[in-house]
Formats: C-alpha cells, structure tokens, sequence
C-alpha cells in the first residue's frame, strides 16, 4: 500500500516567506498612526453605514468607495470601531496583491512572478496605501488581478476568462474614485497598441458582452454589499462623479511635488524599471513589454494632466513599472549566474539595499 507525500518546495517556501514579510510589514504598527483627514472620512462612512449608533449624523455619510464602507462596515459590527479595524480591509488586499503574480507563473515562470511579487511586497507606495484605510488597495488588486488574468493565460473558457477580469474589474469600480486613472490609461493603452500593429496577435479573446455584464454585475453585489445595503450602489456613480471632479478641482498635491514624490518613494522600481524599458527598446518589444511602456506613459501623463491627483495614484505609474522591473532582475539574475555566483551576490545584496 503506498502513501502519499506531501513535499513541500523551494518555490513554496519562498511564496510563504514572502506572504509572511508582507504580513508583518503591514500589520506592524497599524494603529499607532493616527489618521489622515481622508481616512477619516472614509472610516466615519463605514462607522455610520454600520450599526453604529452617534449623535453626529442621523443618516449614512455619502460612500464614494462602497465596497470599503461595506468590509470595514461589517468588521466594526463584529469586532467594535478602531484604527486597526478601518485599515483590516486595506491590510487584506495588500496581501491578496502579493499574491496575484502567481496568475503570471503559467505562462512566464516562477522567477517573475516572485519578482513582481517581492516587489509587490516592499513597494513605499504600495504599502503605505495596505496601511491606509480607504479603497485604493482594494482598487489596485482588482485591476492588477484582472490584467493579470488577461495577460496570464489563465486555464478555462472563455466566458470563465471574462467572469474573474469582470470581477476584477468591477471591485475597482466600486472601491471609490481612484482606479478610474489606471482603467483609462489602460483603454488608451489598448487603442494604441491596435493603431500601432493591428495585424499583430492581440490578446487572448473575450466575449466583451459578458465582460461588461460580468464587471457592472460585480461593482452592483460588492457596493451593495451582497445584496444586504442596496444604498452603497449609488457610491459607485458618486466615485465616478468624484474622479471627474478631480479634473477640474486642484488637489492637494501638484505636478512637482507628484514627481518628486515618486522618485523619492520608490528609487528601487523606477530604477530597475527604466533598465527595464531600456531592455525592453534593445531587445526589440514584444507586444506584452510594449504594452507596458505605453502603460506606464499613459499613466504619468494623466496623472499629471489630472488636477485632482492624490499622493496615492503614484501607483498608477508604479504598477506597470514593476512589471518592467521584474523583467530587469531575472535578465540581470539570468545573465550573472552564467558569469559567476559572488556577481549575482553582489546585485542581489544592492537590491535588497533598497
């Protein structure tokens, strides 16, 4: 009689590691920071959507990010209203993002999604938004999942393809004002690169129908909450309202300080993602790394066009950098192991330096 075995890998104990890293890096100190003026609105939102009773408001605050007020919500009814309990759902999604490179493994390899992963772990920017409450983590991790399920190669129909970018989709819809940059960069992005090579393979088919079905049906169950607070799903217009008020209404941070903020904040990824880029022109582009480029482009251009920029969408231009940045450091990882070991020591050491 045989038994069976239960092996585990390097590949996942290095995911494990990495999971855990991110765990300790965004729970670590959650409620000592004391909130900012907009993460104070959006957790007063959530209170007041809640159960929670206050002479302070006799009706729920407006909910611009729905599917936040709906998580947070619940966890203040379960376990009381805190600064730990508003930041949970961002903390959540922080984690999830960690993880949704291995939708990358199948087609491009274990190394780059560890890479992106890593890097997904340890980004400044896309840290401090896991540590903030607030819909722009669980923004980010519907467009990241959702663009890598395109570009993943992901196994099932069709109609399975569209159902989980739908859903990516629609949580970033309903998570407040600021996808709306990212998802039109994307749009753009997609024009381009069909102008550009039209006769070149696109990417994987979808039936838009169910796409757009999958994406409006998914934003209308998270704002609502599953159903059980059909309030939420006017947030969904209020977040679009907001984001078109963000083109017209200065914000709080301006052009400069927006590029300054980025090349102080995440040295690592504009670095080895502009090497990225580099490589990308050198080895002539396939139409993935194009997409990338052209991305990243569009998404510094709104964001700078865009009056209303926050501090936070600076990952808007970070996520596709770091797809780039990945590239870079299994190139360098893959061309030094050939040269010698105490060389990839070397870069792996500057790396982690960052």
């Amino acid at each position: 009689m045989k038994t069976s075995r239960f092996e585990v890998t390097n590949e996942q104990l290095l995911w494990s590691g990495l999971l855990l890293l991110a765990l300790v890096l965004r729970l670590s100190g959650l409620g000592e920071i004391p909130f900012s003026d907009h993460e104070a609105y959006q957790a007063l939102g959530a209170l007041a959507a809640s159960d929670s009773q206050s002479p302070f408001w006799t009706t729920p605050l407006p909910a611009p990010n729905p599917a936040y007020q709906v998580l947070a919500g619940w966890l203040f009814q379960l376990f009381g209203s805190s600064d730990v309990m508003a930041r949970i759902p961002s903390v959540v999604a922080g984690l999830a993002l960690v993880l949704t490179p291995l939708l990358l493994r199948r087609r491009f390899g274990a190394g780059l999604a560890l890479s992106i992963g890593f890097l997904f772990c340890v980004s400044p920017v896309i840290l401090t938004i896991s540590r903030s409450a607030g819909g722009e983590a669980l923004a980010l991790l519907g467009i990241a999942g959702a663009f890598f399920t395109v570009i993943g190669g992901v196994s099932g129909s069709s109609e399975k393809r569209a159902a989980l970018v739908g859903a990516g989709i629609g949580l970033a819809l309903a998570s407040g004002s600021s996808g709306y940059t990212a998802l039109l960069a994307l749009l753009l992005t997609w024009i381009m690169i069909r102008r550009l090579a039209p006769d070149q393979e696109q990417w994987p088919g979808f039936n838009h129908r169910n796409l757009l079905v999958s994406a409006l049906l998914s934003a209308l169950i998270l704002a609502s909450g599953f159903g059980m607070d059909w309030h939420g799903v006017a947030g969904v217009g209020e977040g679009f309202a907001d984001w078109l008020h963000g083109w017209s209404s200065a914000g709080q941070v301006n052009a400069p300080a927006f590029l300054a903020m980025m090349f102080s904040f995440e040295p690592l990824v504009i670095f080895f993602g502009t090497a990225g880029i580099l490589l990308a022109f050198t080895r002539r582009l396939d139409r993935i790394d194009r997409f990338m480029v052209i991305w990243t482009g569009w998404a510094l251009v709104l964001n700078l066009l865009r009056i209303g920029r926050g501090a936070g969408d600076i990952v808007w231009v970070i996520l596709p950098l770091i797809w780039l940045a990945g590239r870079t450091l299994i190139v360098l990882s893959n061309g030094l192991t050939q040269r010698g070991g105490w060389l990839q020591t070397v870069v792996l050491t500057v790396h982690c330096s960052f």
